[in-house]
C-alpha cells in the first residue's frame, strides 16, 4: 500500500516513537510553564526593592512632618529618633530580616550602618535611598558616611555619599581603599 509509514503497525505508533512524543511533550509543559510563572521584566529581580517596603517614602515624609525639622527645638530631635526608628523598622521587620541603621549625629553627615556582608551596590541603594527621603522630609540633602558593622566592634567607614559639586542633582559615592575605624571611646577615626 502506497504511503504507509513503517513505524505504524496495525494504525499504532510503536514505543519507541510514544516515548520521544512523550519526552517532546513533557519539555514544552515545562517550557510554557517557565514562561508562565517567572517575573515580569519591570521586577525588581535582586529582591532588593526597598522602595516598597513599609514603611514607603510618603508615609515616612508625613510622619517626619507631623513633628517638624528644625533640628534646633525638642521637636526636630523627636522628627528625627522618629524618622530613625521608621528606616530601622523597614529593614528590620522584613522578611528576611536585615540590620541596617542610620544616626544623625550632632554635625556632620549622617552614619548609615550597613551590615559588613553586604554588597556595595546594595550599599550604595540604600544611600541614595536614605538620602532622597532625608532630603524630602527635612527640606534639604544631608551627606552620609557609609559603614559597616561587625557584631561586638566599632563602625567601620568604608564610603561616602556626597552631592557632586557641580550638580546638587547628582551624587558622588566613594568606596574607600582603606575602611576607617571608628573608635567608640574616643570618637576619633582610626585609619587602617
Amino acid at each position: 500500500m502506497l504511503g504507509r509509514d513503517p513505524n505504524v503497525a496495525d494504525g499504532r505508533l510503536s514505543m519507541e516513537n510514544t516515548n520521544k512524543a512523550l519526552i517532546v511533550l513533557l519539555l514544552i509543559a515545562g517550557g510554557v510553564y517557565i514562561c508562565l510563572t517567572r517575573a515580569p521584566a519591570s521586577e525588581d529581580k535582586s529582591g532588593f526593592d526597598v522602595l516598597n517596603w513599609p514603611p514607603n517614602r510618603t508615609e515616612m515624609c508625613s510622619l517626619v512632618a507631623a513633628h517638624g525639622t528644625d533640628p534646633h527645638t525638642p521637636a526636630g530631635l523627636a522628627a528625627r529618633e522618629r524618622y530613625v526608628t521608621l528606616f530601622k523598622k523597614r529593614y528590620r521587620a522584613h522578611d528576611p530580616m536585615m540590620a541596617i541603621g542610620l544616626r544623625f549625629p550632632p554635625s556632620g553627615p549622617l552614619d548609615l550602618l550597613t551590615p559588613a556582608r553586604m554588597e556595595p551596590w546594595s550599599m550604595d541603594r540604600l544611600a541614595v535611598n536614605a538620602w532622597q527621603e532625608t532630603r524630602q522630609a527635612f527640606g534639604h540633602p544631608f551627606d552620609i558616611d557609609l559603614y559597616i558593622t561587625y557584631i561586638g566592634s566599632a563602625p567601620i567607614k568604608v564610603g561616602e555619599l556626597r552631592m557632586a559639586k557641580d550638580s546638587p542633582n547628582n551624587l558622588e559615592i566613594v568606596h574607600f581603599k582603606q575602611p576607617i575605624i571608628k573608635s567608640r571611646e574616643r570618637g576619633v577615626a582610626v585609619r587602617n
